[in-house]
């Protein structure tokens, strides 16, 4: 499938009680597909915060991949009820982190679809902070 425009919802919450808060974004971004895997990519506004970065997500039968390059980079992998270690890498250095994936659930197709993970994520050895992240995407209009 050659690679198509897409309307991107993007819903970002902390789940912790004493400091919950959530990001909302409205983007565009890219659908293809490629031997069975989804990739659902798109530039970060500069509202987030992540600078001039790129993230994929790669829906694939063992999982989620999140992938971000250019000012931020990281890799990480969600794959339910296991933990992966992974750095956060920022211009100003380079962070170890762990997150743990509770949730990982997709659909996908052309005619678009939905991604939900809930996961824990800490830096170093930091206590965990409990998110959940949920991707719908449609298709643009022509």
């Amino acid at each position: 499938m050659e690679q198509k425009q897409v309307k991107i919802s993007l819903l970002s919450r902390r789940l912790s009680a004493e400091n919950s808060e959530q990001i909302k974004q409205k983007i565009t971004g890219f659908l293809s597909e490629n031997g069975g895997n989804w990739n659902i990519s798109w530039e970060e506004l500069p509202s987030s915060g992540l600078g001039r970065t790129q993230t994929v997500l790669t829906l694939c039968p063992s999982g989620v991949i999140m992938t971000k390059t250019g000012e931020i980079e990281a890799k990480m992998v969600f794959r339910q009820g296991k933990s992966n270690h992974f750095t956060y890498k920022t211009p100003y250095g380079s962070i170890p982190m762990t997150l743990h994936a509770q949730t990982v659930a997709y659909q996908a197709s052309e005619a678009g679809g939905e991604v939900t993970l809930t996961y824990s994520l800490a830096m170093d050895s930091a206590h965990p902070d409990q998110l959940k992240f949920t991707l719908i995407f449609t298709p643009a209009p022509q």
